[in-house]
């Protein structure tokens, strides 16, 4: 995984699976699942709301890595690469 707060980029060992249904979006990772509620479906984007009322955009990219990047602090995010 790596880790960018908007000035230092970190990688870190994380394992796990995102998966996305229509209105639900896992994300599991050893014994814990998290679960988010669906606001928005664009392409490969999905879009949810998290609980501090802040929009979060999810892309599922063809390589098989999953970025996650929250609307009020554009310049960070996660990116959850695929071994």
């Amino acid at each position: 995984m790596i880790d960018y707060n908007g000035k230092e980029r970190i990688e870190k060992k994380h394992t796990g699976t995102w998966v996305c249904y229509d209105t639900i979006m896992y994300q599991f990772y050893g014994p814990d699942t998290l679960e988010y509620k669906v606001s928005k479906i664009m392409n490969r984007y999905v879009y949810y709301v998290n609980d501090f009322d802040e929009t979060v955009k999810v892309l599922f990219m063809q390589n098989g890595s999953v970025m996650r990047k929250n609307m009020t602090r554009p310049n960070q995010y996660l990116i959850y690469r695929k071994d």
